[in-house]
């Protein structure tokens, strides 16, 4: 995850959703999507 700032928040926030999951995406900043839709695209299909 190169998106830094908003890790910790992004950590924080998944242990307070009930039935929350984090993934952190290699090679991924904040434009997940953009940058790595493969990824992005198996993650999604997997819920």
């Amino acid at each position: 995850m190169r998106d830094n700032a908003n890790k910790k928040a992004a950590k924080e926030l998944a242990k307070l959703l009930k039935n929350a999951r984090l993934e952190i995406v290699s090679g991924a900043g904040h434009e997940v999507n953009v940058e790595t839709p493969d990824k992005l695209g198996k993650l999604l299909s997997s819920i």
